[in-house]
């Protein structure tokens, strides 16, 4: 049994492993965002971007069982990378 989770487990860790390089990469294309944004005096928060990406989830994972976690896990996403524009902003100084 304990040998069963301790493999369970090692198979989270590479997924864990996988998350956490797409999302640095994510990261590094939300600061081409941000920039696109400041150059183009946009706003960081684009509730049509925010809806959109919800309703891709909606459609394409209506009837899977996780789809309420893939909804949390995309808002939180979002809100990350709309904090993490923010922060760019206040170190830039950009002006609204």
């Amino acid at each position: 049994m304990e040998n069963n989770l301790k493999s369970l487990r090692n198979n989270i860790d590479k997924i864990d492993d996988e998350i956490l390089e797409l999302f640095i990469c994510r990261l590094r294309i939300v600061e081409d965002i941000y920039e696109y944004k400041k150059i183009n005096g946009m706003n960081i928060y684009d509730p049509k971007r925010e809806n959109e990406v919800l309703q891709k989830i909606d459609k394409n994972m209506s009837v899977n069982k996780y789809k309420s976690e893939l909804e949390s896990l995309f808002k939180s996403i979002m809100k990350i990378s709309s904090s993490y524009q923010e922060k760019l902003l206040g170190a830039k100084k950009w002006p609204h």
